[in-house]
């Protein structure tokens, strides 16, 4: 019987190499689920945004649109201007009023 007594290591080379495709792995994974939470805070944004637009044109009298738009008062000098000119317009001119109003929030 043949017994040996030489004992084999086997050598890994590149270790480095390993730790620098688990790192990149790694930074690959952590971005695309940052750019995953970026994407659905746009959504909502998005969504919130077109709800909005909904609700301005579903008002029917000049009181009930600017309850919905005066808190924005102030916040950007053209919408400002937008609703200004809605409380001093007649009733024939409210629809143009209010679509103006939701044209800039699109565009915003």
């Amino acid at each position: 019987m043949l017994t040996s007594t030489a004992s084999y290591a086997i050598a890994i080379h590149g270790g480095t190499s390993y730790a620098y495709i688990l790192w990149f792995m790694l930074l690959l994974l952590l971005g695309s689920v940052m750019y995953g939470i970026f994407v659905l805070h746009m959504l909502r944004y998005i969504d919130k945004k077109r709800m909005f637009i909904k609700a301005l044109k579903v008002c029917k009298n000049k009181e009930d649109l600017l309850k919905k738009v005066a808190p924005y008062i102030g916040k950007d000098r053209e919408l400002t201007r937008l609703i200004y000119r809605l409380e001093g317009c007649e009733d024939g001119e409210f629809g143009r009023a209010r679509k103006a109003i939701a044209n800039y929030w699109k565009n915003m």
